[in-house]
């Protein structure tokens, strides 16, 4: 058996405890975490009894004052003398999107060969809403659809506004429960589709993007998901491909190009034996969106009652392919081999 020492967070933060669920429901054979939120703890262990020794630096935290980026420098240091590696970990971003790389330049150029990423991937949100949803029974009822599509945003990016203002000015939004939370929109969705259980005043920037009420996916037709990203080297999934799935909703993707591909090879099904799903092999950002919006104009005629009774039988197999938990740690065992890869490189 091969030991592996982990201190969750080297500043000691909270999200070292999500880091250590993640990290710690792999399955990967001959290997042991061990986990240490603490980082003034680490002295306590034997560190010649671990084959690898990691400390994670939260790349969500924000917190960029010089006394924390003092302290910080010299917590690597000192790890790092005693050949720690350090994971640059942002679960909820990509390496490709995280804002705080630029705010650790002087620890990204010291440390280079220590430094290895751990971001949210495929699998951070597939396994945060599988803990989630996993021994819950939510039952959805898909017979009557007063609506074609929902479409929920809530941080403004980009993409999303070029999607949603081709939908509003080709009058899709009319059909379509929909949300913007952000400026210029400011559009919340109607109360009797908002979670029952949240301060409608007072509806929070961050927090409830997990969570399911059943009565707008029950009402409406398909998911347009519009993803965190629309480009970058991994193809990054979140909550909002994990929601539909988890509703047996059909789904469409505004994100990166070979999105859908890539839920194939996770043993998703999507709907290309429905629409033209061509638009996740544009590699052009504007191209790939224009294509997305023709399919929509083009869905808003379609028959739900009877595209619900065809695809049942592929709705079904992709809530039983989320909550098989077999398949998920496949996916999280590959996530973290790289990190040990990377220690065992010559």
């Amino acid at each position: 058996m091969q030991n592996n020492l982990v201190l969750t967070d080297i500043m000691g933060y909270a999200n070292g405890t999500m880091r250590e669920k993640f990290i710690g429901c792999c399955t990967l054979p001959d290997q042991i975490f061990t986990f240490e939120w603490f980082y003034y703890n680490w002295i306590r262990y034997d560190l010649k009894k671990y084959k690898r020794k990691f400390a994670c630096l939260d790349m969500a935290n924000n917190n960029i004052s010089s006394e924390f980026q003092q302290e910080l420098l010299r917590r690597v240091d000192v790890l790092a003398n005693e050949n720690f590696f350090i994971i640059l970990s942002n679960l909820w971003e990509t390496d490709d999107s995280n804002p705080w790389l630029a705010t650790h330049q002087e620890i990204l150029k010291k440390y280079a060969s220590r430094l290895v990423v751990l971001n949210g991937g495929d699998c951070f949100f597939w396994h945060m809403m599988h803990e989630m949803y996993d021994s819950k029974q939510i039952n959805f009822d898909h017979a009557t659809k007063k609506y074609d599509f929902l479409f929920l945003n809530k941080t403004s990016r980009p993409h999303r506004k070029k999607l949603y203002d081709l939908m509003k000015e080709g009058d899709i939004l009319d059909g379509c429960i929909h949300s913007f939370l952000d400026e210029p929109y400011n559009k919340k969705l109607p109360e009797e589709y908002e979670l029952p259980w949240v301060d409608r005043a007072n509806y929070p920037r961050v927090g409830y993007d997990q969570q399911i009420f059943q009565k707008p996916y029950n009402e409406s037709g398909i998911s347009i998901v519009s993803e965190s990203m629309v480009q970058g080297k991994e193809i990054f999934l979140t909550e909002k491909i994990w929601k539909p799935i988890i509703a047996g909703h059909p789904f469409v993707v505004h994100g990166q190009p070979l999105y859908l591909q890539h839920l194939r090879s996770l043993g998703f099904q999507t709907f290309n034996n429905f629409w033209d799903e061509s638009y996740d092999y544009e590699l052009d950002f504007e191209k790939r969106t224009n294509k997305l919006f023709g399919l929509l104009k083009s869905l808003r005629s379609t028959d739900w009652t009877q595209l619900y009774a065809d695809s049942a039988s592929q709705r079904l197999h992709n809530i039983n392919n989320f909550f098989n938990k077999e398949r998920l740690i496949g996916s999280v065992n590959k996530k973290i081999l790289g990190l040990l890869k990377f220690a065992d490189r010559g």
